[in-house]
């Protein structure tokens, strides 16, 4: 069935919401490491990563209650029962092995060892800003992952979900690698994979009823007949498997690539 106007605005109301959370969650986390100049300071450190937590937890809520009432309005229309929010995930507990503060902390490694390579202050301080973001990113999204599954395995009624790409979102346009990926059906039980800035979203799946197969397929056919490319032919040629990160979960890498993963480790 073709996905209603309501379902699209839905998808694309909660995309740019959780943009927008990533993008102020950054802002305000960039203004407190970018003035900051204590890396060799143990207790400073500490300090400043705190604060950073803070903000990012904060924004994580934010994703998570979002996504909630997302998942539970749009499944509400899939499967045709009333699906009610489940309460959101906590933030604290989605990385496993080491809390959001030792995350944050190895941002005073990276600016120790690239100023032990010899270079500029502003280049050393280009690359933790630049680790800054992805950290962020990575971590909205884990919120947005976790919370999702969530939603799904709290309701029977849900056969399954799929990835719903948003190349909108992206300055690239459409990953290969979400594309690929955006033709599997997941289990309500998965985690959905992710990949360093990730802005993929999900729809629920009851049983014929795929509303986001046809949305992925009509979003990248108007994308790029308005672009006039044919980089859409290339994508879907990427071949992609899922590896296991032992701090974030299920990841997607291209089966080119080399990927260390927790065996290697």
């Amino acid at each position: 069935m073709e996905p209603s106007r309501a379902l699209v605005a839905r998808v694309d109301s909660h995309s740019a919401y959780r943009a927008l959370l990533t993008e102020r969650a950054q802002a305000q986390v960039l203004r407190l490491v970018a003035g900051f100049d204590g890396w060799y300071d143990h207790d400073a450190i500490s300090r400043m990563t705190a604060e950073v937590v803070k903000y990012v937890e904060a924004a994580q809520r934010g994703v998570a209650v979002a996504t909630d009432a997302y998942l539970a309005q749009v499944a509400t229309e899939i499967v045709g029962r009333t699906i009610r929010p489940v309460g959101s995930i906590d933030p604290t507990e989605l990385r496993e092995g080491i809390t959001h503060q030792g995350v944050y902390g190895r941002l005073a490694d990276q600016y120790r060892y690239r100023t032990s390579l010899g270079l500029p202050h502003d280049q050393v301080m280009a690359g933790v800003i630049d680790r800054l973001g992805v950290l962020v990113a990575t971590d909205m999204a884990l919120a947005f992952t976790h919370q999702a599954r969530r939603v799904m395995e709290s309701s029977p009624l849900i056969s399954g979900y799929r990835r719903i790409i948003r190349p909108e979102m992206s300055n690239g346009g459409a990953c290969g690698l979400c594309l690929a990926a955006s033709d599997r059906w997941y289990s309500r039980g998965d985690l959905l994979p992710l990949h360093d800035r990730c802005v993929c979203t999900v729809l629920p799946i009851r049983g014929d009823d795929d509303p986001g197969r046809l949305l992925n397929r009509d979003e990248l056919d108007r994308l790029y007949e308005d672009a006039g490319t044919t980089r859409r032919d290339d994508l879907v040629k990427t071949r992609y498997r899922i590896e296991k990160n032992g701090e974030i979960g299920p990841v997607l890498v291209n089966e080119k690539h080399a990927h260390r993963g927790p065996r290697d480790l």
